[in-house]
């Protein structure tokens, strides 16, 4: 016959496993999904990268550089896409072109483009109805920064 510390030890244990269950089931559970949304939109900022890449802005010149970077975000429920790209006009003449928006192409938050020939372009669309000119390179990376942290 089991004693009452025995007893007390293995309901003791139970409730402890069965705890740790609910909590890895509920709280890792979330993470997980979190991660997987998370990873799964690098793969999508990837090939929407790469669609950006095949299929260009009609911009003359040479393409120098190009950059992009994904992020899943919880509030809006959405995969962004940041996209750089830095274009040779001319001999020593470049344009930096910066896009943040929904990696399905449906909703652009921000553009930044800078070109020593025309006028810097900063835009910031927190909403459909909402449009802010901004500045700076300095103003437009601190609104980005809202959106890729979330």
């Amino acid at each position: 016959m089991a004693s009452t510390n025995d007893l007390s030890r293995d309901l003791w244990l139970c409730v402890a496993v069965g705890t740790a269950a609910i909590f890895s089931y509920f709280v890792l559970g979330g993470t997980a999904q979190a991660i997987d949304l998370q990873e799964q939109c690098q793969l999508d900022a990837r090939k929407a990268s790469i669609d950006l890449a095949s299929d260009p802005p009609s911009l003359p010149g040479k393409v120098i550089s190009r950059l992009y970077q994904g992020h899943y975000n919880k509030e809006l429920n959405q995969c962004l896409l940041l996209n750089e790209q830095t274009q040779e006009l001319a001999d020593n003449v470049f344009v930096t072109i910066v896009i943040l928006g929904n990696v399905t192409g449906k909703g652009v938050y921000a553009v930044y483009s800078e070109n020593p020939q025309s006028p810097l372009k900063c835009e910031l669309t927190p909403n459909d109805q909402v449009k802010t000119i901004c500045k700076s390179r300095e103003e437009f990376d601190q609104f980005v920064l809202q959106y890729m942290e979330r």
